[in-house]
Order: C-alpha cells, then structure tokens, then sequence
C-alpha cells in the first residue's frame, strides 16, 4: 500500500545500562516490597548502535528502577563487562551473565526462554525508514509507485539482522552483507541498490558515510518505507527475569503517567522530528508478521508515533 505522507523525522538506535543481581524482596508489606541491599541490574553492551540513542534506552532503564524502588527496593544499573553482538548477548542474557537486553524482534529460538516488555522505547520510530543509497541510483528510485516497484531494487542487510527475515517476507529482493560498515562499501560499489535505514539514524550514518569517504552515497527523499518496529527491553524467562519484567513494566507506566518518560523520549528525538522533512514522501507500506502475533503491545496506540497524525497546517 502506497499513501502521501507529510511531517518530518529523524535519527535513532543504541547506547548503554542494565539490569542485575537479585531483585529478591525479603518482606511484603501491603504492596510494598522491602529489599535488604541494593540490587545490581546488569546491561549488554551492544557492539552495534549510535551510543546516544544505547544512552537513551539505558536511561529508560535506570529511570524505571528509580520509579519502583517503593516496591522493591533500591537498584542500580551496570554495564556488561563485554562487548557483544546479538547471538553473543542473547548467549549472556540466557546464562544470567546479564539481566537486560534490548531487542525489536525475539527471534522464533528464544520464545520459550525470555520475555519482551511490551513498551517500545523509541514509540515505533525505528520503522520509518528512509533509504542510502548510491547518487546514480536516486532517479529510478523516484519512479518506485509501489512495493511491487520497490522489488526491483537490491537491499543491503547485514546477516544476522532480523530486517532480512521481515524483508523477505515481504518479498523484497535481499543482499546478505557479512558486516555493517560493509553495507556502505557495497553501496558505493553498486553491488547493492538501498540501505533502509530508521530515520532516527540516517542523518548520522550519512555523516559516517562521508567520514568514510564515500561521498557517491545520499540520502533518498521521495520514499518513505514504514513497518510496526521499535526496541523493547527484554529479561529471560526464569524467576529472576519474571520478578524484574514485572518491575520493568511497572516502572515504565508510571514514567508514562508522570510524563517523565515523554520528556525523555523529546530530548532525545525532538531535533530530529523537526529536521527531517517527509512532506510529499510516497510511504510503502510493510506488515511485521512477528508483531502480529501479539506481545509487543501494538494495541496500545498511545505508546506509539503516530507520524501521519503530525501533519503540517
């Protein structure tokens, strides 16, 4: 499906907390909680992402902790010791080196053995996507009408990363690249068409792009490429992990009800809302059938972004 959209966007994606240690109470009171230590909730750190938008996430943690000490008592994040891709974090998580990872999709192998706190971080930002690309490559693309045109094209996606399942479930046309920094050579190179890439993020991967000098390489504005997306915390699931997603869950409706959350969210994405414009974009339009299945709170509109909603007077 094809629509005018109009408003704009921009940036995204990782940075750094966690979650750990015991979160045991030793004693109930009404529906207080009462811990005898402060307990350690240990974070991954992600080998990929913008450090600020990892920040960002980890700040939401922290955050969340504070607002539930009342219930379970105090806490403090930590950082993992290691750095990791997401099989090797998952490898943490899953053998409780780790108490808290952040994810947008739980891949079918982990189901069963962790759980996803149903509050998208980013409030769904992560699915507008907007496309890299190699210059020469901008006016065919400005001819794409639809999905079925936009099937034509090459897409680069790093092996591994579940945008290549989503992709190809769309029948898009995949590219597997061993690596993220190679994504942007194939592109210079022509060997791939389009890099989609949330609009949180693409200004800073452009800027990245010509640091590398790979000057050839911009960024589209005539499509806007949109599928239900976001990161999500998540905790394994065993005792420890169930204690804590129940605190999480917790935690992050009331930074929602006090509005702390929001004032979060806007220092981090305001600029980039205000800074990229998407007026006149033809918008495509994916399903994310990993979200239609349930557990990823996409029934509660409030905690999304509702961009087409942002149009201008």
């Amino acid at each position: 499906m094809v629509s005018r959209m109009p408003w704009c966007l921009g940036l995204l994606f990782y940075a750094q907390a966690a979650i750990a240690a015991t979160v045991g109470p030793t004693s109930v009171t009404g529906n207080t909680v009462e811990a005898s230590n402060s307990s350690v909730v240990r974070h991954t750190r992600p080998s990929a992402g913008p450090p600020q938008i990892m920040q960002y996430f980890w700040d939401l943690l922290d955050m969340a902790l504070k607002a539930t000490q009342d219930v379970y008592g105090p806490s403090h994040t930590k950082p993992d010791g290691a750095v990791s891709n997401h099989p090797r974090a998952m490898q943490r998580l899953l053998s409780g080196e780790v108490d808290v990872h952040v994810r947008g999709i739980m891949p079918e192998q982990y189901k069963d053995t962790t759980l996803v706190v149903p509050v998208p971080l980013d409030k769904g930002l992560s699915g507008y996507r907007v496309m890299l690309l190699h210059k020469d490559t901008q006016e065919p693309l400005g001819a794409v009408k639809s999905l079925a045109d936009l099937r034509r094209f090459r897409l680069g996606v790093v092996t591994g990363w579940v945008s290549r399942v989503l992709f190809e479930a769309n029948a898009l046309n995949t590219v597997p690249v061993s690596s993220y920094r190679g994504v942007f050579y194939m592109l210079d190179a022509k060997r791939v068409d389009l890099f989609a890439r949330s609009v949180v993020m693409v200004a800073d991967e452009l800027a990245f792009a010509k640091q590398q000098g790979l000057s050839s390489l911009v960024a589209d504005d005539t499509l806007l490429l949109h599928y239900p997306f976001s990161f999500f915390f998540v905790v394994a699931n065993n005792d420890k992990g169930r204690n804590l997603h129940q605190r999480l869950s917790l935690g992050l409706q009331r930074l929602k009800d006090s509005g702390a959350f929001e004032r979060r969210y806007q220092t981090m994405f305001a600029k980039v809302l205000r800074d990229v414009r998407l007026d006149g974009r033809r918008v495509i339009e994916l399903r994310n059938q990993a979200y239609e299945q349930g557990g990823y709170g996409t029934d509660d509109v409030r905690n999304w972004e509702a961009l087409t909603e942002r149009s201008a007077p």
